[in-house]
């Protein structure tokens, strides 16, 4: 099952839910309406994030497990309320490069 594969990698001292990645934030909230602004908080937080040079990654399945779970959610977190998102925060491994420059595009008007 799939909890059993994550279980055996954290036993290795795989993290296979966050990557060992140096933060995790997790936004909550009393009001599980709130989950629009939460959205819009986090994209802003992974833009802002990435003119800084830090990559993020929205991370679905804690937000799932720790949603689903109040047990897991208030040992873990400490949480009471509602998760409305979960991302991680670091410096990537790995650079990638931009795509390459494109020549501008031929277009054109269509007029009535």
């Amino acid at each position: 099952s799939p909890e059993t594969n994550l279980i055996k990698k954290r036993n290795l001292g795989i993290d296979p839910i966050f990557f060992n990645a140096p933060i995790v934030v997790i936004i909550y909230s009393n009001n599980q309406w709130n989950a629009t602004n939460a959205t819009i908080a986090m994209t802003f937080g992974m833009l802002s994030a990435q003119s800084l040079g830090l990559g993020s990654c929205w991370i679905g399945y804690a937000h799932g497990v720790l949603m689903e779970n109040s047990r897991i959610r208030i040992e873990q977190t400490g949480i009471e309320t509602y998760i409305l998102g979960v991302m991680t925060l670091g410096y990537p491994a790995v650079r990638y490069s931009r795509a390459p420059p494109r020549p501008p595009l031929n277009v054109r008007n269509i007029e009535k």
